[in-house]
């Protein structure tokens, strides 16, 4: 995870690489938190928040963030079907999306106010795409090399009887969206 650090009193800033459980940041250091895109398949959401709310002043903000896709498009319906394959070879799944859970332990330690829609654009997602991008996923990756590439040509066939081709293209509107929550 990547977060910039601006000095007090200086306009110098420092962008730090380090792990969200363990920030190199003194206590009540900053006025804003934000954590975009951070919590998906994140086993360890509760120290990360922990340290979050370590690092951010008791009149501080924490903000978290999220891209939505709509429900039917390429990305959910090549999801989907990549999970049935992988259940069918006997896969465990990889540790649930944990964005709720955050939510939920956020909406009770803290107010906050609902999403708000900071972005809005249209988007061309394509099953190769997908296929693609998935091929280097973080969970993904880590499966033995023969699971991998049969799911991939399976979901690849399914594909192109499902859209026509891996290629077709499908423009899906998506937004970006914050959720701002302050402590006592």
């Amino acid at each position: 995870q990547f977060m910039s650090h601006a000095e007090r009193g200086d306009a110098t800033v420092r962008l730090v690489q380090a792990d969200g459980q363990h920030l190199p940041f003194r206590d009540a250091d900053f006025d804003i938190v934000m954590m975009i895109q951070v919590f998906g398949g994140l086993r360890s959401w509760r120290r990360v928040l922990a340290e979050g709310r370590r690092v951010l002043r008791a009149s501080g903000v924490m903000v978290i963030g999220r891209t939505v896709r709509p429900c039917g498009g390429v990305d959910s319906r090549m999801k989907e079907r990549l999970r049935s394959f992988l259940d069918e070879a006997g896969v465990e799944s990889g540790p649930a999306n944990a964005s709720e859970d955050v939510e939920r332990w956020l909406e009770s330690t803290g107010d906050g106010g609902g999403w708000k829609i900071v972005a809005s654009w249209n988007a061309d997602r394509t099953p190769r795409g997908f296929l693609d991008r998935h091929r280097t996923g973080a969970q993904f990756h880590q499966l033995p090399h023969a699971i991998k590439e049969q799911a991939l040509h399976r979901l690849g066939e399914r594909a192109a009887t499902t859209f026509g081709s891996v290629d077709a293209v499908s423009s899906e509107r998506q937004s970006s969206e914050l959720r701002f929550f302050r402590f006592s």
